[in-house]
Parts: structure tokens; C-alpha cells; sequence
């Protein structure tokens, strides 16, 4: 039977944990990039929801507050974001020829606390965010933190269908906390297997050390059975074989006693009376 050593079982534990890591990261990996596709899904419908004949018209700034297209595109984001639980801000955003990006309307209530009126300035935007202004391509960043928390951000270039100009950049965000709690509730599964497989690899190797020690036990461990014939008068016991021996050398063959001799008062008595 195979014996695991000491050194066998750390090995074995060692490359088992190593396995699960990497297969954990894998997944980690793959779930991210599967929300990330997601994500940007999601983002498109809700950018394609948004008329640019309505985009066209705002100038991002107050003004826009009391005009049909601004309410109707807040509108339109509002019940987007409603409708994706996970999604904590959906927004329009352009860029001035300075470079500054800015607002041009959010999907929160002008008395929430995170709310961004037309024409604010995002003074925190990141290279991601400037990229996807300056190449037109759409994209998933992040984390990324801002005044608003740490957040994954799709980001979608919406332009004017004639021209292809860029008229704004939709931007849907997801709370970075919520990101990492949904990658992880899809790795608990290979982490539980993982520490299953290291459980029953301690397991095997403290029942094979119990057996061996039970088999070492066993091995020095000599039981005397059966019906023993024994001289009446000598006390010489019969073995198996038809010789008739002295009790002390039979045990001692047949166990693990070991005889000192001596004697007892009444033999003494008979065998020295002058003592």
C-alpha cells in the first residue's frame, strides 16, 4: 500500500492549493471580462435609446434645465437606471475644445447628493475617459475613483448619424464594491472544491498512518487461543507439533512475556525444610 510521507503530504497540499489558485484566477479573469461584455451590452441599448436630433439641441448649461430634450433625455436615463439595479449613475457627457470634459445631464433628481447639473466640469476624468473622446471606440475602465466613489464605467460614443461626429459619450456606472462581490460569488464554487480536495488529502493520510500504526500494534501483539493440553503432574504443555515443553518456553514462543524465576513459600517449605 502506497505510505505518504511528511514531505509527500506538504508537496501534495502545496501543488493542490496552487492549482485551485490558479484556477480561481481564472475564473476571476474570465468572470470579469464576461461582466465587462455585459456591461458594454447594456451601455449600447441605452445609448441607442438617446435621439440625437434632442442631443444636438442642448448647450449644457442651465438653460437646458426647462427645455423638452433635456427633460426627456433625463427622463429616458432615469428609467434606464432604474430598470439595472446594479447601475448607480447613467450620463451624457461632452468635451470642450479646451479639452475639459463636462456634463451635459445625468439620471439622478436635482436634489440628490451626486447629482451633476449641465455644464459641470469633470475635473477628476481619467486617461481611459479621454481616450474613448479622442478615438471614438467605446470601452469598459476602471476601477476608477472620482468624487463619486470607485466605479467600472462603460463608456459609448454617441454621434450624429450623417456626419459621424462625436455629440457625446454615454457613461454607465457600476459600484466597484458591487463588481467584486459579484466576481467572487462565481469563484466560492472552485474555492470550496479546493479546500474539499485538501481536507480528504488529510484525511487519507491520517487514516493511513492510523492503519499503520494499527498493523505495527498488531504485529507485537501475540494472543494465546484455544484449548492448551497441559501435564497434570509437570505442567509441560503439548505444541503443535507433538513435544511436550516447559511452560516458560512456550509462552515466551508464543507471546511477548519474558520469565524470571523464583519461588513460593510452600515450595520453598518442601524443598528446604531446614530454611
Amino acid at each position: 500500500m502506497f505510505r505518504m510521507t511528511r514531505k509527500a503530504l506538504i508537496i501534495t497540499l502545496l501543488f493542490l492549493f496552487a492549482a485551485g489558485a490558479c484556477v480561481v484566477w481564472g475564473m476571476v479573469h474570465a468572470t470579469d471580462q464576461r461582466l465587462r461584455r455585459e456591461m458594454l451590452q447594456q451601455a449600447r441599448i441605452a445609448a441607442r435609446a438617446i435621439f440625437a436630433g434632442d442631443l444636438s439641441s442642448l448647450s449644457a448649461s442651465e438653460r437646458d434645465l426647462e427645455t423638452a430634450p433635456y427633460r426627456r433625455i433625463k427622463s429616458q436615463l432615469a428609467s434606464m437606471r432604474e430598470a439595472r439595479p446594479q447601475c448607480r449613475f447613467l450620463y451624457l457627457m461632452g468635451r470642450h475644445a479646451s479639452g475639459d470634459v463636462y456634463f451635459f445631464v445625468d439620471s439622478l433628481p436635482v436634489d440628490s447628493d451626486d447629482y451633476a447639473p449641465p455644464g459641470l466640469i469633470y475635473d477628476e476624468v481619467s486617461d481611459p475617459y479621454l481616450a474613448v473622446f479622442e478615438t471614438g471606440r467605446e470601452a469598459v475602465v476602471g476601477p476608477v475613483t472620482d468624487r463619486w466613489g470607485t466605479l467600472i464605467t462603460s463608456l459609448i460614443p454617441i454621434k450624429e448619424p450623417d456626419s459621424g461626429r462625436l455629440l457625446a459619450v454615454l457613461g454607465m456606472d457600476v459600484d466597484a464594491q458591487d463588481w467584486r462581490q459579484s466576481i467572487l460569488s462565481h469563484c466560492v464554487e472552485p474555492f470550496m472544491v479546493t479546500l474539499l480536495l485538501a481536507f480528504l488529502v488529510l484525511l487519507l493520510a491520517a487514516r493511513e498512518r492510523t492503519l499503520r500504526l494499527l498493523r505495527k500494534a498488531n504485529a507485537e501483539v501475540k494472543t494465546l487461543t484455544g484449548l492448551l493440553p497441559i501435564c497434570c503432574n509437570c505442567k509441560k504443555i503439548r505444541d503443535d507439533g507433538g513435544y511436550w515443553r516447559q511452560i516458560e518456553v512456550y509462552m515466551q514462543a508464543h507471546s511477548n512475556a519474558e520469565f524470571s524465576h523464583g519461588i513460593c513459600p510452600e515450595c520453598a517449605k518442601k524443598l528446604y525444610p531446614d530454611l
